[in-house]
């Protein structure tokens, strides 16, 4: 995916997402969810937590792991946000996604190395550090990079 592609006129895939927007809590939005979107996320998570399960069974829990990183509801709310909000919201969701993927390899490879030289605690914690540092900070440089 073309991260600079024009999505409409003078547009860039970033300016799409919700910066400007301040981050609240609203209870009262919870008599909006949509119990079948609910339904279809529950449904994909299964399906791709049963299919990890028989590549355990067949290869090892080693070979297993590798898949458990699958974010298993992502091919659910991406179809749904496509569907209900258009693509474009779906392929800002997507770009979301592969930062967070970053941040998580991140996240394993710090953890992978310090819990054989650290106390679990703080290699965790340092390791969560790792993925938000990696996660956020590639997005907000790149999302910077464009608006440039």
């Amino acid at each position: 995916m073309n991260l600079r592609m024009p999505l409409r006129h003078g547009e860039t895939l970033f300016e799409l997402d919700s910066a400007g927007k301040r981050i609240t809590i609203e209870p009262s939005r919870l008599r909006d969810l949509d119990l079948s979107a609910l339904g279809v996320r529950f449904a994909f998570g299964f399906l791709i937590s049963v299919i990890v399960g028989a590549i355990g069974l067949a290869a090892g829990d080693q070979v297993a792991g590798l898949f458990l990183a699958f974010p298993a509801i992502l091919p659910a709310s991406l179809t749904l946000i496509a569907r209900e909000d258009g693509e474009d919201k779906a392929k800002v969701d997507a770009a979301g996604a592969c930062f967070g993927s970053a941040g998580l390899a991140a996240y394993g490879a710090a953890s992978w190395f310090l819990l054989s030289r650290l106390a679990p605690v703080p290699a965790e914690l340092i390791a969560l550090v790792a993925w938000g540092v990696v996660a956020i900070g590639g997005y907000l440089v790149v999302r910077g990079r464009l608006r440039a």
